[in-house]
């Protein structure tokens, strides 16, 4: 591809994402992808804290390091592992490797009527297929990958609206586990009001998500009800109003907690969409866009 058109491809790039939940590579091969556009794809989104996926083309698969989740099919799999993919154990052998190789967070090998393997470096996950008669399977991959952009946009939303639901860690430390019992094993150990996403509660016992994506089971009782925020990029700006152009009234670093200074149905913050207002712990408060914390 031509100097110019790369360059004005970048320069849409960075105008786009500002307002982006999600960012999609569809590598078909052609000649637009190239490496410099993927890398700063994955670092506008590392700054906005939205998650980059990955339909990839094995010739170019040392372009998507830092990439959230890259979606290979079976077959690219097995060329870029040198694993045969047959079985789930060979499935998840093969999603290790091809995330140790490509430095990504997530492999997702789409498998046919043999399901899909999700490994998250903590997780392998494997989700059965429903078989239907169909005449033909081409655009397979794009509908999954489509659908997950889908999935994660909506999830990384702000607003009330569509707003998930967090509980904070009452004790430290908190155990995760793999699953709701506290004979299973014990995958992380948490410190005091760290900020989880409630997927689902079940007799006694909470999944979660956390703020790098993996999932597990705590006990209810080492869970609050308080409100957290976790910021999830390298330094966020905490203004004055819900404007960018608003004074800067405290900067956060990555991994700070900050208190939710106003609850997601408040009129500040359903007038203010895509702001929250937070609160420093040596009491300064202002505006910090949602994007850049987690839990709320």
């Amino acid at each position: 591809m031509a100097g110019d058109v790369e360059m004005a491809l970048a320069g849409r790039l960075a105008s786009l994402v500002e307002t982006a939940r999600v960012i999609v590579v569809s590598d078909y091969l052609k000649g637009v992808i190239t490496k410099r556009l993927v890398q700063l794809a994955i670092d506008a989104a590392r700054k906005h804290a939205i998650p980059v996926l990955v339909d990839p083309k094995i010739p170019h698969i040392d372009y998507y390091a830092g990439a959230t989740l890259i979606t290979p099919n079976h077959h690219e799999a097995e060329i870029a592992t040198h694993v045969r993919v047959r079985t789930d154990d060979e499935a998840a052998a093969s999603a290790k490797i091809f995330q140790e190789r490509t430095s990504c967070d997530r492999v997702l090998i789409t498998r046919g009527e043999r399901g899909m393997c999700l490994v998250d470096g903590t997780t392998t996950l494997h989700l059965p297929a429903i078989g239907r008669e169909v005449s033909d399977v081409t655009g397979a991959g794009d509908t999954v990958i489509g659908t997950l952009a889908l999935a994660l946009a909506a999830a990384f939303a702000g607003g009330a609206a569509g707003a998930a639901d967090y509980r904070t860690t009452a004790d430290a430390p908190t155990l995760m586990y793999d699953a709701p019992s506290t004979k299973a094993r014990a995958l992380f150990v948490y410190g005091r009001d760290v900020p989880l996403e409630v997927v689902v509660t079940v007799e006694g016992w909470t999944k979660i998500r956390d703020v790098g994506g993996s999932f597990g089971w705590i006990p209810n009782k080492s869970l609050a009800d308080k409100r957290v925020l976790l910021v999830r990029v390298p330094v966020a700006d905490v203004r004055a109003n819900p404007d960018d152009a608003a004074p800067v009234v405290f900067r956060a670093e990555q991994n700070v907690l900050l208190d939710l200074a106003e609850s997601a149905t408040s009129p500040a913050t359903t007038a203010a969409p895509g702001w929250v207002k937070a609160r420093h712990r040596d009491g300064q408060s202002g505006y910090v866009r949602v994007n850049q914390v987690f839990g709320f």
